[in-house]
Protein backbone atom coordinates (compact mmCIF):
# COMPACT_ATOMS: atom_id res chain seq x y z
CA UNK A 1 0.00 0.00 0.00
CA UNK A 2 0.86 3.33 -1.29
CA UNK A 3 0.79 6.42 1.44
CA UNK A 4 0.74 9.44 -0.44
CA UNK A 5 2.85 12.21 1.69
CA UNK A 6 5.43 15.28 1.57
CA UNK A 7 8.90 13.91 2.41
CA UNK A 8 11.94 16.06 2.44
CA UNK A 9 14.53 13.55 0.29
CA UNK A 10 17.51 13.24 -1.88
CA UNK A 11 17.29 10.96 -4.56
CA UNK A 12 21.06 12.32 -4.89
CA UNK A 13 22.37 10.57 -1.84
CA UNK A 14 19.15 8.23 -0.92
CA UNK A 15 18.21 10.23 2.06
CA UNK A 16 15.31 11.10 3.77
CA UNK A 17 15.37 13.85 6.48
CA UNK A 18 12.43 13.55 9.29
CA UNK A 19 12.49 16.74 11.83
CA UNK A 20 11.27 16.17 15.39
CA UNK A 21 9.56 19.77 15.94
CA UNK A 22 11.88 22.40 17.66
CA UNK A 23 15.04 20.53 16.71
CA UNK A 24 16.21 23.31 14.30
CA UNK A 25 14.39 22.46 11.13
CA UNK A 26 14.33 25.68 9.56
CA UNK A 27 17.96 25.89 10.29
CA UNK A 28 18.21 22.75 8.60
CA UNK A 29 15.94 22.93 5.44
CA UNK A 30 18.41 26.22 5.01
CA UNK A 31 21.15 24.19 5.07
CA UNK A 32 19.69 20.37 3.36
CA UNK A 33 17.96 22.70 0.30
CA UNK A 34 21.62 23.44 -0.58
CA UNK A 35 22.77 19.93 -0.38
CA UNK A 36 20.69 17.81 -2.96
CA UNK A 37 17.27 18.24 -0.69
CA UNK A 38 14.37 19.03 -1.89
CA UNK A 39 10.18 18.62 -0.35
CA UNK A 40 8.48 16.28 -2.57
CA UNK A 41 4.81 15.87 -3.25
CA UNK A 42 3.80 11.79 -3.64
CA UNK A 43 0.64 12.74 -4.91
CA UNK A 44 0.60 11.77 -8.64
CA UNK A 45 3.86 12.76 -10.26
CA UNK A 46 6.19 12.93 -7.33
CA UNK A 47 6.67 16.62 -8.47
CA UNK A 48 9.96 18.10 -5.99
CA UNK A 49 9.73 21.59 -4.70
CA UNK A 50 12.16 23.54 -3.25
CA UNK A 51 13.20 23.03 0.21
CA UNK A 52 12.98 25.90 2.46
CA UNK A 53 12.90 27.25 6.48
CA UNK A 54 9.07 27.47 5.98
CA UNK A 55 8.21 24.94 3.01
CA UNK A 56 9.04 20.92 5.10
CA UNK A 57 7.89 18.45 5.83
CA UNK A 58 7.34 16.69 9.48
CA UNK A 59 5.83 13.62 8.51
CA UNK A 60 7.58 10.36 9.47
CA UNK A 61 5.67 8.02 7.00
CA UNK A 62 6.74 7.20 3.51
CA UNK A 63 5.95 5.85 0.22
CA UNK A 64 7.12 1.81 -0.08
CA UNK A 65 9.12 3.42 -2.45
CA UNK A 66 11.54 4.47 -0.74
CA UNK A 67 12.23 2.18 1.84
CA UNK A 68 15.50 1.22 1.04
CA UNK A 69 16.37 5.10 2.02
CA UNK A 70 18.25 5.76 5.12
CA UNK A 71 17.04 8.12 7.10
CA UNK A 72 18.03 11.64 8.92
CA UNK A 73 16.27 12.13 12.64
CA UNK A 74 16.64 15.81 13.96
CA UNK A 75 16.38 15.66 17.53
CA UNK A 76 17.20 17.23 21.05
CA UNK A 77 17.56 16.07 24.31
CA UNK A 78 13.77 15.32 25.33
CA UNK A 79 13.33 17.78 27.79
CA UNK A 80 14.23 20.77 25.96
CA UNK A 81 12.68 19.87 22.61
CA UNK A 82 9.14 18.99 24.33
CA UNK A 83 9.07 22.64 26.67
CA UNK A 84 10.87 24.64 23.34
CA UNK A 85 7.91 23.03 21.47
CA UNK A 86 5.24 24.08 24.23
CA UNK A 87 6.34 27.88 23.88
CA UNK A 88 5.98 27.43 19.81
CA UNK A 89 2.14 26.52 20.68
CA UNK A 90 1.47 28.55 23.79
CA UNK A 91 -0.54 31.37 23.37
CA UNK A 92 1.84 33.43 26.35
CA UNK A 93 4.70 35.29 24.78
CA UNK A 94 7.38 34.00 26.84
CA UNK A 95 10.02 35.38 25.42
CA UNK A 96 9.05 38.64 27.99
CA UNK A 97 10.60 39.57 30.86
CA UNK A 98 7.70 39.46 33.14
CA UNK A 99 6.69 35.40 32.25
CA UNK A 100 9.17 34.08 34.69
CA UNK A 101 10.27 30.34 34.80
CA UNK A 102 7.91 29.78 37.69
CA UNK A 103 5.14 30.97 35.78
CA UNK A 104 6.44 28.86 32.76
CA UNK A 105 6.78 25.49 35.05
CA UNK A 106 3.26 26.44 36.35
CA UNK A 107 1.39 26.35 33.20
CA UNK A 108 3.99 23.47 31.20
CA UNK A 109 3.25 21.23 34.42
CA UNK A 110 -0.28 22.15 34.09
CA UNK A 111 -0.66 21.02 30.31
CA UNK A 112 1.78 17.80 30.87
CA UNK A 113 -0.52 16.34 33.98
CA UNK A 114 -3.48 14.96 31.98
CA UNK A 115 -1.68 14.61 28.24
CA UNK A 116 1.05 11.84 30.17
CA UNK A 117 -1.32 10.69 33.12
CA UNK A 118 -4.88 10.33 31.09
CA UNK A 119 -4.05 10.41 27.34
CA UNK A 120 -0.74 9.03 26.73
CA UNK A 121 -2.03 5.92 26.23
CA UNK A 122 -4.99 6.86 23.66
CA UNK A 123 -2.09 9.09 21.91
CA UNK A 124 -0.69 7.19 18.45
CA UNK A 125 2.89 7.96 18.58
CA UNK A 126 3.03 8.51 14.77
CA UNK A 127 0.29 10.97 15.01
CA UNK A 128 2.01 14.44 14.36
CA UNK A 129 0.27 16.57 16.90
CA UNK A 130 2.28 14.46 19.63
CA UNK A 131 5.05 13.01 17.85
CA UNK A 132 7.53 16.16 20.02
CA UNK A 133 6.89 13.89 23.59
CA UNK A 134 8.05 10.15 21.71
CA UNK A 135 11.13 8.53 21.05
CA UNK A 136 11.87 7.95 16.78
CA UNK A 137 10.44 4.50 15.38
CA UNK A 138 13.67 3.40 13.69
CA UNK A 139 12.00 1.27 10.01
CA UNK A 140 13.52 -2.07 10.07
CA UNK A 141 14.94 -1.25 6.43
CA UNK A 142 18.58 1.24 6.05
CA UNK A 143 20.27 2.94 8.74
CA UNK A 144 19.23 5.95 11.14
CA UNK A 145 21.20 8.88 10.72
CA UNK A 146 20.94 11.28 14.26
CA UNK A 147 21.58 14.93 14.35
CA UNK A 148 21.41 17.07 17.13
CA UNK A 149 20.47 20.13 17.59
CA UNK A 150 23.42 20.82 20.06
CA UNK A 151 25.95 19.07 18.30
CA UNK A 152 24.81 19.97 14.54
CA UNK A 153 28.24 20.27 13.02
CA UNK A 154 29.97 17.20 14.53
CA UNK A 155 26.77 15.09 13.60
CA UNK A 156 26.16 16.42 10.02
CA UNK A 157 29.78 15.68 9.56
CA UNK A 158 29.21 11.78 10.11
CA UNK A 159 26.64 11.97 7.55
CA UNK A 160 28.69 9.97 4.91
CA UNK A 161 28.37 12.69 1.96
CA UNK A 162 30.12 15.25 0.81
CA UNK A 163 28.61 19.03 1.47
CA UNK A 164 28.88 21.19 -1.22
CA UNK A 165 28.50 24.40 0.16
CA UNK A 166 30.79 25.81 2.49
CA UNK A 167 28.98 24.70 6.15
CA UNK A 168 27.18 27.26 7.59
CA UNK A 169 23.80 26.78 9.30
CA UNK A 170 21.21 29.89 10.42
CA UNK A 171 21.79 30.37 13.66
CA UNK A 172 18.69 32.62 13.80
CA UNK A 173 16.25 29.61 12.42
CA UNK A 174 17.59 27.74 15.58
CA UNK A 175 15.85 27.49 18.30
CA UNK A 176 16.53 28.12 22.29
CA UNK A 177 19.89 26.10 22.99
CA UNK A 178 20.29 27.41 26.24
CA UNK A 179 19.74 25.73 29.86
CA UNK A 180 16.43 27.85 30.09
CA UNK A 181 14.65 24.55 30.46
CA UNK A 182 15.90 23.51 33.64
CA UNK A 183 13.90 23.13 36.77
CA UNK A 184 10.33 23.77 34.56
CA UNK A 185 9.83 20.23 34.66
CA UNK A 186 8.50 18.49 37.68
CA UNK A 187 10.50 15.52 39.08
CA UNK A 188 7.80 12.72 38.36
CA UNK A 189 6.83 14.73 34.90
CA UNK A 190 9.99 14.51 33.65
CA UNK A 191 10.54 10.71 35.27
CA UNK A 192 7.62 9.75 32.79
CA UNK A 193 8.76 11.63 30.03
CA UNK A 194 12.66 9.71 30.37
CA UNK A 195 10.93 6.85 30.21
CA UNK A 196 8.91 7.08 27.37
CA UNK A 197 11.88 8.66 25.90
CA UNK A 198 14.54 5.52 27.58
CA UNK A 199 15.97 4.88 23.90
CA UNK A 200 16.55 8.37 22.76
CA UNK A 201 18.64 8.88 26.16
CA UNK A 202 20.33 6.16 25.66
CA UNK A 203 21.40 5.87 21.76
CA UNK A 204 22.42 9.46 21.98
CA UNK A 205 23.76 10.16 25.33
CA UNK A 206 21.38 12.63 27.14
CA UNK A 207 21.34 13.10 30.90
CA UNK A 208 18.74 11.75 31.96
CA UNK A 209 18.96 13.95 35.08
CA UNK A 210 19.19 16.89 33.24
CA UNK A 211 15.79 18.64 33.75
CA UNK A 212 17.28 20.22 37.03
CA UNK A 213 19.65 21.84 38.13
CA UNK A 214 19.09 20.55 41.82
CA UNK A 215 21.38 17.70 42.78
CA UNK A 216 19.47 14.69 43.54
CA UNK A 217 19.90 12.18 46.15
CA UNK A 218 21.06 8.72 45.23
CA UNK A 219 17.55 7.55 45.99
CA UNK A 220 15.71 10.32 44.12
CA UNK A 221 18.06 8.69 41.08
CA UNK A 222 17.33 5.25 41.74
CA UNK A 223 13.50 5.85 41.68
CA UNK A 224 13.70 7.96 38.78
CA UNK A 225 15.50 5.53 36.28
CA UNK A 226 14.29 1.99 37.62
CA UNK A 227 10.22 2.89 38.59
Amino acid sequence: MFIFIFVNISKEHNLIWVPFPSSGERALADFFSKNGFFRENTVGNYELEDLTPDNFSYTRLRDEKYEDYDLICSIDNPYRLIINHFKKFSVINWSLKSNTKEMLGEKFNEWIHPVIFDDIQQIDPMDNTHFFLFPFFEPKKGKTYYIRVDMLEKDLKRLGFTIKKPFGIKKQLLPDLSDSYKDVFSYEHARIIYHINKTTFDKLDYDPFSFTTRELTLKEKVDFIHN
